[in-house]
């Protein structure tokens, strides 16, 4: 049993599977509570999950699949790869079949917390970033842990079940 930490969540690994309790959950990552975003953003972009072989199996401490899907599909609506795993994901569901564990591939393809620092998903951060509701704003020139907090806190926010906000009209009268 390998054990390395995983400051920013939990830790524990064994070579074939993760146990990964909040750290990766299919689809997304655990909020962050305590730890840092730089340490979470390297722990799945650079370091532990990053480097883990594509068949490595995650078992996540919760079973959030669709819903984070739904978000991920919200934010990348032309990514085939998370169109193609809610699909998959929906008819395990209607079977009654296990969503979980996930392939490290499969987190790779379908996962913006594991490639948040893809151009795509920082326009799409950039574009769908709600400022009026207290989200830190992010621009081009920001850095990848910043796209990555943005990002983690669209999901905190459930941006993807808002309505999006009503432009101002210049000179209006109430």
């Amino acid at each position: 049993l390998v054990s390395p930490p995983a400051p920013a969540w939990t830790e524990g690994w064994i070579p074939e599977a993760v146990f990964s309790g909040d750290v990766l959950i299919p689809g997304a990552c655990g909020k962050l509570f305590t730890g840092a975003p730089a340490v979470a953003y390297s722990c799945l972009n650079k370091e532990l999950f990053h480097l883990l072989p594509d068949t490595t199996l995650c078992f996540p401490g919760h079973e959030y699949t669709l819903g984070n899907l739904r978000f991920d599909h919200w934010l990348l609506p032309h990514d085939e790869h998370i169109r193609q795993r809610i699909h998959t994901t929906r008819e395990a569901r209607l079977r009654h079949a296990p969503t979980i564990p996930a392939a490290m591939e499969l987190e790779r393809l379908t996962n913006p917390f594991m490639f948040s620092n893809r151009s795509d998903v920082r326009e799409a951060v950039i574009a769908k970033q709600r400022p009026d509701l207290g989200m830190a704003a992010v621009t081009p020139t920001s850095s990848e842990v910043d796209i990555f907090l943005a990002l983690r806190t669209m999901k905190d926010l459930s941006l993807h079940t808002l309505k999006p906000p009503t432009p101002a009209i210049s000179g209006a009268k109430l």
